[in-house]
């Protein structure tokens, strides 16, 4: 491939002396020999004076272009090519090829340097991509990828809001950027990217689901179980679209409902620690509503006092094992151990229940 495009430059180059040597200024037939013979520095030289001498000459332009894209000075390289094809269009073609090629080496060497976490270095060589062809969004999208990796949230934010102004229906940066206005707690901004990736795509689950938890953060608790809601139709048993809703039941005491969240992630994770201390604590929280009106003294008929107790501690008794579970998975937790010895005292099991409690002990010492 390289012996290809080697061949193609020297017949472009001899070409172009032979048909056009009437009436090429000896700057840029000096200028054509010396690259013919390898030696860009004096080919500059000569060509630096063409364009100063024949500021008109497209071809001089371009070329000149082509000698400080060799030396990495790519600011001057557009600045001639630009000269170049406001001219004319005859030198289009190598433009792009020379932009191309040293866009791509510049581009491959930033991923390499990534690959060996050598962040600054990285950049460097995708600011010089940036330059080399500022239309080209995978210069900035790596950018923005390099920023984050450097913790500089700010700086990769700009560059993905640059590679929207380049591709503005690229929703998988939509997303990317979302989820860091999310991150900064700016959800305002959140949500409008969000609402950006749903005018495009209207069932992309993950920017309904990244909206759902912008609302929820605001407060906005109406509006964030709407949004959980839809969610759950496109994507039935996602477990953290569960468990988020299960956890905005619990703040609104609907603990039943709630539960019924929670087990839902229980079926696709059985293990989730939150998920099952959360149902456990649910429990006893049903537990201390049916037992409230009799320590508020509320006036109660017998019957109405046995039924309290009775359905206060079965849910004492329904909330022990997934409280035990808890315990398991989590054992250094001094919460979930008080928690727990409240359910075995109240189910009768006292012993179990004193336990317990020293163990919570034990651990805030």
């Amino acid at each position: 491939m390289k012996r290809e495009h080697s061949i193609l430059l020297v017949s472009v180059l001899f070409l172009g002396i032979l048909i056009i040597a009437g009436c090429t200024s000896k700057e840029v037939t000096s200028a054509k020999v010396y690259i013919q013979q390898d030696d860009w520095e004096k080919a500059q030289e000569q060509l630096e004076q063409a364009v100063v001498m024949y500021p008109e000459d497209a071809e001089a332009h371009a070329l000149l272009g082509e000698a400080y894209a060799r030396k990495g000075e790519f600011e001057k390289m557009n600045k001639e090519f630009e000269a170049s094809l406001a001219i004319n269009s005859n030198h289009a073609e190598r433009i792009t090829y020379v932009r191309e090629k040293n866009w791509v080496e510049n581009f491959n060497r930033g991923v390499a340097k990534v690959k060996a976490n050598a962040f600054a270095e990285a950049l460097d060589q995708f600011k010089k991509c940036e330059i080399i062809d500022p239309k080209r969004p995978d210069s900035f999208k790596n950018a923005a990828f390099v920023y984050l990796r450097m913790d500089s949230t700010d700086k990769a934010i700009e560059n993905y809001e640059t590679v929207l102004k380049l591709e503005p229906e690229d929703t998988k940066v939509m997303l990317q950027l979302g989820s860091l206005y999310y991150d900064l707690k700016d959800y305002e901004k959140s949500i409008a990217t969000m609402d950006r990736i749903l005018a495009i795509e209207p069932d992309n689950i993950e920017a309904i689901s990244q909206k759902a938890f912008a609302f929820d953060s605001m407060g906005e608790s109406e509006k964030a179980f709407e949004a959980y809601s839809d969610a759950l139709q496109k994507k039935p048993g996602d477990p953290d679209l569960l468990f988020n809703l299960g956890r905005l039941h619990y703040m609104r005491k609907d603990y039943k409902e709630a539960i019924n969240q929670f087990q839902e992630v229980l079926v696709t994770n059985p293990n989730d620690y939150e998920a099952t201390l959360n149902i456990g604590n649910a429990y006893l929280s049903i537990a201390e509503s049916h037992m409230s009106p009799l320590r508020e003294g509320k006036e109660m008929t017998e019957q109405e006092i046995k039924d309290a107790k009775d359905k206060a501690i079965e849910s004492y008794k329904e909330a022990i094992p997934f409280l035990e579970k808890a315990v398991e998975v989590k054992a250094d937790d001094a919460a979930t151990w008080t928690n727990l010895g409240v359910a075995y005292i109240n189910a009768g099991e006292k012993d179990k229940g004193e336990a317990a409690f020293q163990k919570a002990d034990e651990i805030n010492q």
